[in-house]
């Protein structure tokens, strides 16, 4: 029971954080777009984010 408890208390977490990430991700785009370099810039972004929410996931 305990464990359902926990795993439910997860999911508004990982909403969270993927609000977080994407305004994060829409900001760093639409500055390094407008200063015009730097435009790999939010690839990096992208996979950094993915990586988080994995390793956030398997704890």
């Amino acid at each position: 029971m305990k464990r359902e408890v926990e795993k439910l208390s997860i999911i508004p977490l990982i909403i969270i954080k993927l609000v977080v990430g994407t305004m994060a991700l829409w900001v760093s785009f639409v500055l390094f777009t407008r200063s015009g370099k730097g435009n790999g810039f939010q690839y990096y972004a992208i996979a950094i984010s993915i990586l988080n929410i994995i390793i956030f996931l398997n704890r």
